[in-house]
């Protein structure tokens, strides 16, 4: 598991992400996501991080940190749904995966267990 921590907001935040995902995906890169959609800035984002999983094809992940569990919760109900991109909340993470032209079932599979991670279970 890769342990990033960084600084954002008045605190640091430490979001823990597998190097390996079931299906044969691998972390290849992480960094800093500089692309936060405003709804998630007014929710109150604490930090943002990029990850990309290679294996069948490439993964962008997208980890928001918010201030508050609750912003995570309301970002889900609030997100509108789109082709190839699949996004949960984890704790106080609201998580975006998108592969353009992913089968759902198993852009759904690797996002459970990619929330089973960040859960800690």
């Amino acid at each position: 598991m890769l342990s990033l921590s960084l600084a954002a907001c008045g605190g640091a935040a430490k979001v823990e992400l597998p190097a390996d995902l079931p299906g044969g995906w691998k972390l290849a890169g992480t960094a800093e996501e500089t692309d936060v959609p405003e709804l998630v800035r007014q929710m109150g984002l604490r930090q943002a991080l990029r990850a990309r999983y290679e294996g069948q094809g490439e993964i962008t992940t997208r980890v928001f940190t918010m201030k508050v569990q609750a912003s995570a919760f309301e970002l889900v109900q609030k997100w509108r749904a789109a082709p190839g991109t699949i996004y949960f909340q984890s704790g106080d993470h609201f998580v975006l995966m998108e592969q353009p032209g992913a089968d759902p079932a198993a852009l759904s599979q690797v996002a459970k267990a990619l929330d089973q991670k960040l859960a800690g279970r």
